[in-house]
């Protein structure tokens, strides 16, 4: 696995991924954990303002760079070349169908984790 250096409007961090995709799904991940309830007992504190919020924390596009392979200042000019920019929005709507399918293989687990019952 590499790090991976994530920019994007307010939000910047440094994670660990197997590629850059995978960097900007996380970075995302996070992001949305800040501004929308992922666990359903937390569903409660949702209000208008999220939308807004992840707005005010991302840009258009999310910046990665890969840090493994940046080994001295003088590297800088081909680091910037090794930087991905991706739009924010695929990223989160992938992250977003991720999610549903992760939601539906839960509830299909559950349903069938239930004792029949015998009519």
């Amino acid at each position: 696995m590499h790090h991976y250096h994530i920019q994007s409007g307010s939000l910047s961090l440094t994670v660990q991924a197997e590629s850059s995709q995978k960097a900007a799904l996380w970075a995302i991940h996070q992001a949305m954990q800040q501004v929308l309830p992922i666990d359903p007992a937390a569903e409660s504190t949702q209000s208008d303002e999220q939308p807004t919020k992840l707005v005010q924390v991302l840009a258009d596009s999310l910046e990665v760079t890969p840090l493994d392979q940046a080994a001295a200042p003088a590297q800088s000019l081909a680091l910037s070349e090794r930087t991905t920019k991706l739009r924010t929005m695929d990223v989160v709507r992938q992250w977003s169908e991720m999610f549903a399918a992760l939601e539906r293989l839960q509830s299909l687990l559950e349903t069938d984790s239930q004792p029949a019952v015998a009519a």
